[in-house]
């Protein structure tokens, strides 16, 4: 039955969908397979009713946008370095599989903006899933890893109460945080009562796995968040408070650059590397090195997406270090990636594509003032700020988490704009 004009977003489905796109980034707490089930049942029923609503001249307005036509070029430009590639098959699947995630992100948007219930009912379930969520990777850290575990789905399987330390594990929780933390704000600041504490807790327990979980690219997006929330405070506004906006900011900097001098390992090994170890561990150094010296071999087309750790030499392990290799899996930095593997033509429409969305965010923001945006450049700037230190840039559920929370975003600001 098509959903009427004035019911569609109090329609059950609706409000399923609502639920699904809410609860699935931190459900990867559970496992990747979870979070993927619930944000593809979400993406297919947001194409539903973008489809039943007479939305879709909204989804056509939307790729026809600038930033739709510099995805398009983006896409093409990465498809010459399937030439190159060791497995092209998987190149080809990863960059189009990129394309899709930015496609159902769209109709997510469009369904979301169905009505302002939706788009509360969507951040209210994210509230209360990243209680859960942080709930299980503090108390995991704190208590016993076990609790982490008996809930992992992991390579399909739940492994059960057991004493593997928590290393890595929990890390692409804490990574979450950069992207979540800013809606989370923001639906503290929207709502009233019990989903109000539920926000505020959660921002907690975010902020405390960071340094639980020793996640110093975490700690990177928040700094880039902070950054980009005060040059857009400061270029809406242009009022006194922003200074002290600035103050805070750079005595946080300070701080943290302190903290990390103080705390961190000063490796003193005979070799010049860019960066002090206490700042950037050598072994990611080393990584980027690599990558570098790879990466001039095809410096146009590049190696092939997602196919660097195949190049010779990537399995041989890092000198000084137990069982690292030159690349692990991948470069632990989303531009160094993108170059070594689609060359200067894939990595620069790229750079021009993020560009334009922050000069698209910053210009919306100064014209309406709106929470949505800032909450916008405060995820975009955390997930591309600790982008340069962590994840594949090509991880599904990585790319996927960010078009969401954009869509979660975008939804909301034309019902907030003056």
């Amino acid at each position: 039955m098509r959903i009427g004009p004035n019911d569609k977003a109090e329609s059950r489905t609706a409000q399923v969908f609502a639920l699904l796109i809410g609860v699935g980034i931190p459900m990867l707490i559970v496992g990747r397979f979870v979070l993927g089930t619930a944000l593809i049942l979400g993406a297919v029923l947001a194409i539903y009713l973008s489809l039943s609503t007479g939305r879709w001249a909204e989804v056509k307005s939307a790729a026809h946008s600038l930033m739709g036509l510099l995805v398009v070029v983006t896409f093409v430009a990465w498809l010459p370095n399937t030439y190159n590639s060791l497995d092209p098959g998987r190149s080809l699947e990863t960059a189009l599989r990129s394309l899709s995630l930015v496609c159902a992100a769209v109709f997510v948007w469009s369904a979301l903006s169905m009505g302002d219930r939706l788009n509360a009912s969507c951040r209210r379930t994210l509230a209360a899933a990243a209680v859960f969520c942080v709930m299980i990777g503090v108390l995991a850290l704190a208590i016993h890893p076990g609790i982490y575990w008996i809930i992992h789905f992991d390579k399909g399987q739940f492994r059960g109460w057991i004493d593997i330390p928590l290393l890595t594990d929990i890390k692409p929780i804490a990574a979450l945080g950069p992207m979540l933390v800013p809606v989370l704000i923001w639906t503290a600041r929207a709502e009233r009562g019990l989903w109000r504490i539920l926000a505020a807790v959660a921002v907690a327990g975010f902020l405390a796995l960071v340094f639980m979980a020793n996640s110093r690219s975490s700690l990177v997006g928040y700094l880039a968040a902070g950054v980009c929330v005060v040059a857009a405070l400061a270029l809406h506004r242009r009022s006194g408070s922003t200074k002290l906006y600035f103050l805070a900011v750079v005595v946080i900097i300070a701080g943290v650059l302190f903290w990390l001098q103080q705390t961190r390992s000063h490796v003193t090994f005979d070799r010049d590397w860019l960066f002090p170890s206490w700042l950037v561990d050598f072994e990611r150094q080393e990584i980027w090195a690599f990558t570098l010296n790879v990466f001039k071999e095809h410096p146009f087309i590049g190696h092939g997406i997602n196919t660097i750790n195949m190049v010779p030499g990537a399995d041989v392990v890092i000198p000084g270090t137990n069982d690292t290799h030159y690349i692990p899996s991948h470069p632990h930095n989303w531009a160094i990636e993108v170059l070594a593997e689609t060359g200067w033509l894939g990595l620069l429409p790229l750079l021009a594509t993020v560009a334009a969305l922050f000069v698209s965010l910053f210009v919306r923001y100064m014209r309406t003032g709106t929470v949505p945006i800032l909450v916008a450049i405060a995820a975009s700037a955390g997930y591309w700020g600790s982008g340069l230190f962590n994840f594949s840039f090509w991880s599904v559920w990585w790319q996927a988490s960010y078009l969401i929370v954009l869509a979660i975003c975008f939804s909301a600001e034309r019902r907030e704009s003056p």
